[in-house]
Formats: C-alpha cells, sequence, structure tokens
C-alpha cells in the first residue's frame, strides 16, 4: 500500500471568517497568537529590509504590548520630528534645485550630442562602401529635414575649428611662406635669370 494512501487527510489550514470572536477564553488565546505572529513578521522586516518599525498594541483587559528596532521611543521621536509636507517639499526643492539645474544642463548636452551622432550615421550610411567617396559627396537628396538641419550643424562646427586652425597656422608660419599666401611674394631675380632675360 502505498503511505500516502492511508495517511489520514486532515482539513489543514481553514480560513476563518474574519469577525469579533464571541467566547472572551478564545478571543484572549487568538490574541495572544496573532500577536507574537505581529511581532516575528515586524522583527522580519527589520532584519531584512533594515526598517525602524514600532508597534504598540493594546489587550482587551488594557495591557499594553510594544515591539521596536532598534526601539519603540527611538521611532516614536523620528515620527514626532518629522516636518509637516509644506516644509519637507520647500526644503527638498531649496536642496535639489543646484542638482535640477545641472540635470536640465546635461540632458540638453546629451541631446546636443545624439544628435551630432545621428548627422554622422546619416553621413556614413550616403557614403557607399564600395566607392572611395568622401564626406562632401553625400547625396543630400537622401537626407529628411532633421537630417539636413543636423548636417548643418556639423559643418559650421566643422568649418569654425577648420579656420581656428587656420588662424593659428598663419601665426606660426615664417614670413616668407607667409608673402607666399599672400600673394605678395616675389621670387629674387639671380644673376643667371637676369642673362636669360638679356638674351
Amino acid at each position: 500500500m502505498n503511505p500516502t494512501e492511508t495517511r489520514k487527510k486532515g482539513k489543514g489550514r481553514n480560513k476563518i471568517e474574519i469577525k469579533r470572536i464571541e467566547k472572551e477564553a478564545n478571543r484572549q488565546v487568538c490574541f495572544s497568537k496573532r500577536r507574537q505572529g505581529l511581532f516575528k513578521k515586524a522583527n522580519e522586516l527589520c532584519t531584512l529590509c533594515g526598517a525602524e518599525v514600532a508597534i504598540i498594541v493594546f489587550s482587551i483587559a488594557g495591557k499594553p504590548y510594544s515591539f521596536g528596532h532598534p526601539s519603540v521611543n527611538h521611532v516614536l521621536q523620528r515620527f514626532i520630528n518629522v516636518p509637516s509636507t509644506s516644509e519637507a517639499r520647500s526644503a527638498a526643492a531649496t536642496s535639489f534645485e543646484p542638482m535640477n539645474e545641472e540635470l536640465v544642463y546635461l540632458c540638453k548636452k546629451l541631446e546636443e550630442e545624439r544628435n551630432k551622432g545621428r548627422a554622422l550615421k546619416v553621413a556614413q550610411k550616403a557614403l557607399s562602401p564600395v566607392s572611395n567617396s568622401f564626406w562632401w559627396d553625400i547625396n543630400l537628396n537622401l537626407m529628411g529635414m532633421e537630417e539636413l538641419t543636423e548636417y548643418e550643424k556639423v559643418l559650421l562646427e566643422l568649418q569654425a575649428i577648420i579656420s581656428q586652425l587656420a588662424q593659428q597656422s598663419r601665426f606660426h608660419a615664417p614670413e616668407a611662406l607667409m608673402r607666399q599666401i599672400d600673394g605678395s611674394y616675389m621670387a629674387e631675380v639671380g644673376e643667371a635669370d637676369y642673362l636669360l632675360l638679356k638674351q
């Protein structure tokens, strides 16, 4: 025979109707058991989550029972010293204001960088991988208005960088090279050139 078949089947845990227990003795026993269960659950909550909990229960006879982690007085003191919601909101608003401004600035910068990235991706897609095309060979007709705007921004930034580099190189270039760039450089005529011109 199977051992499970020989075992008596009990009712197990039954759900009881939640209403006031009429018999005083049964009520007292239920209070005692449920109070212990409540305190046990509160203790588990403190241990698992690091919560601070205070429970105060009065029996039917008026006897107080309490549980507190770290202590009932500590939790009650914290509860009493909590500022009103309007004070808490104004304090939170002033303390978070600089962080909110920084967050807005960083979000703006992030969006700018994303737009640059999109424009560069569009430029990459427009270039054929087979042909040796350059970024200026992009087919602009394939771009939408938003992509064209981003591409324009990238080109303007590139232009500014090139202009800045050109100014720096002009500043550091030798004088003879600068005259040649300006078109005012004239080669000195040597003796051999003079004889050639006479002939």
